[in-house]
């Protein structure tokens, strides 16, 4: 059985989820991929690269400080 190709998302549901994500720690995955209408394997995606940002945006920070 091939599994069908997920739309991509926009950059407005990139930036929905990263709000999400942000403003409540406690909502998962499912519950934000359920209010946006996307998967929840594209929202762990989103949220992975979210935070993988902010920590290497935290090393140049800190790298620059000291």
């Amino acid at each position: 059985m091939k599994r069908k190709r997920l739309k991509p998302i926009t950059e407005e549901q990139r930036n929905q989820i990263i709000r999400a994500f942000r403003s409540c720690k406690e909502n998962g995955a499912p519950t934000i991929a359920a209010m946006l209408g996307v998967t929840v394997h594209q929202v762990n995606r989103v949220i992975s690269e979210f935070l993988k940002h902010r920590e290497q945006l935290m090393i140049i920070k800190n790298h620059i400080t000291f």
